[in-house]
């Protein structure tokens, strides 16, 4: 589902499993389902981290790692395009110049010949220093600059994805480092296993699956406690569930029951442990994938599912909320 869809159901989520009062009773919501602003908030991050192993997510157009890494791709993009537009311009029409001789031997020395030739050939050096949109306009030449620049975007985008890589990579491997010899607490472990998990493997297995799930509880717990505000953490940890549970395993792709599997397969172990019955066992459950496949991301249906779904379950929301009102206390902190 979209960004927006996981921000709202987040939100929403938060505040009826607060009112509901078999929800509300449940011991991690019990005691803590005091609705405030930043609880809310709490609910939308919460909600919206789970994507954040995805550059295009909607949490990452606001992580300034990912939008540092993009304005240096961005940047580095349109000086090779220009600096590309430039070599391919010049070239072009330094070309036909220097052939101009060979051209009037194939075509007769007639004027048209020289007009037509000094035209094209200052045409070319002109897309060269001019807009994109004038260089794409040339025949051959539009040709040529496309399928460089193409391939230069496809390789910036690699970078761009390497550069978060390693800006995360090396942020985890130095925090446990840090505090390997510095305390040994056991929080910054788990901060750096959240943070090399999110650089190093793919969408929708980490951060998707239920080790992803309790580590990231474990964390909103401990920082809500903090802060003395455990109504926080709480609010975290259903938008995350609703991210997952509620959302992401109605889609025709689901989500995983666990990483490990994926784990084992990058570390190049998978192989030889399925030579155990055992472990065949027990990776069949947690390489499965929780699935309730009735919608797809991104399509006319998948879209109208989606704003159903928010539809029905905002009435539910204000239908708790007004019911509730007199009962309910708000507050902005």
């Amino acid at each position: 589902m979209t960004g927006k869809t996981h921000y709202r159901l987040g939100i929403m989520y938060y505040l009826v499993f607060s009112i509901l009062p078999f929800m509300a009773s449940i011991p991690i919501i019990k005691g803590n389902s005091k609705i405030s602003l930043a609880a809310v908030g709490a609910a939308a991050l919460g909600a919206l981290i789970v994507d954040s192993d995805t550059e295009r997510s909607m949490i990452n157009q606001s992580n300034p790692v990912t939008i540092g890494a993009a304005k240096i791709t961005s940047t580095l993009e349109r000086i090779l395009n220009r600096l590309l537009r430039f070599i391919i311009g010049f070239s072009s029409g330094y070309l036909i110049l220097h052939n101009i001789p060979w051209i009037i031997q194939k075509f007769g020395a007639r004027d048209q010949v020289y007009f037509i030739s000094y035209v094209i050939a200052f045409s070319c050096i002109f897309a060269g220093i001019a807009s994109e949109r004038f260089i794409k306009r040339l025949p051959v030449i539009a040709i040529i600059y496309n399928t460089c620049s193409t391939t230069i975007n496809v390789l910036l985008s690699v970078l761009k994805r390497f550069i978060v890589l390693i800006i995360y990579f090396t942020f985890g491997i130095a925090l446990a480092i840090y505090n390997l010899q510095n305390g040994n607490h056991i929080m910054l472990y788990i901060f750096a296993i959240v943070i090399l998990g999110t650089a190093v493997l793919p969408h929708r297995t980490f951060l998707h699956s239920i080790e992803g799930f309790i580590l990231y509880s474990i964390i909103a717990v401990y920082i809500s406690h903090i802060f003395a505000a455990p109504q926080h953490g709480t609010a975290f940890i259903v938008g995350y569930f609703s991210h997952i549970y509620l959302a992401d395993v109605l889609t025709n792709t689901g989500v995983p029951v666990s990483v490990i599997p994926t784990i084992l397969r990058k570390l190049g172990v998978h192989e030889r442990l399925m030579k155990f019955s055992f472990y065949r066992i027990i990776c069949k459950v947690l390489d499965a994938r929780l699935c309730i496949s009735v919608m797809s991301t991104g399509t006319a249906s998948g879209n109208v599912f989606e704003y159903i779904y928010c539809s029905l379950l905002f009435i539910l929301t204000v239908i708790l909320i007004i019911n509730q009102h007199g009962i309910l206390v708000f507050s902005l902190v």
